[in-house]
């Protein structure tokens, strides 16, 4: 049985305690590293223009009782990609 010394009762019977140096990250951690790697790298001209978007777009027209509709985030996507061509950008449809 493998211990991590944390009071197992198998002191005495050969536990292995601790790992070795080329141990494999925790899944948590490597969940973590794939979850940072495919995420957006903006800018500050990304985050202005957004912002600029998102202040055209705060009209009753395009706001619903929790934020903006669907046609709003549609019209800033397109206008997000048409200014920023190279950016990629991915929604889930929740």
């Amino acid at each position: 049985m493998v211990g991590n010394g944390g009071g197992s009762g198998n002191r005495g019977t050969g536990a292995v305690v601790g790992f070795s140096e080329t141990r494999a990250p925790p899944i948590k951690q490597m969940a973590t590293q794939e979850k940072t790697d495919t995420r957006a790298k903006w800018n500050e001209n990304h985050r202005a223009h957004l912002m600029k978007l998102l202040g055209d777009y705060n009209v009753p027209a395009y706001r619903s009782q929790n934020g903006w509709t669907k046609e709003a985030w549609n019209r800033i996507l397109l206008d997000m990609l048409t200014k920023f061509p190279n950016l990629i950008l991915m929604y889930d449809k929740a």
